[in-house]
């Protein structure tokens, strides 16, 4: 993270194995990047994708991985 830019990578490194999953950023990760956990956050794939997902910081964000992808997810501020 920078002050200007937040990003969040997920990785799944199986060859055949697409993973769904919930990814939880800890509390220490929003303290240190100065976010609010219980505020509502964009998550935009910056590379391969034109999804964007919403999700309230502390809950986690729910994604689809395909074997050998990977997700550069940029954290904005919905508000």
């Amino acid at each position: 993270y920078t002050d200007r830019q937040k990003i969040m990578i997920v990785c799944n490194f199986s060859l055949h194995t697409p993973y769904q999953t919930s990814v939880r950023i800890p509390r220490h990760a929003f303290d240190t990047m100065r976010l609010d956990p219980a505020r509502t956050y964009q998550f935009t794939d910056i590379f391969m994708y034109d999804g964007q997902i919403q999700a309230v910081g502390h809950e986690g964000v729910t994604l689809t991985l395909p074997p050998r992808s990977v997700r550069d997810l940029e954290i904005r501020d919905c508000a």
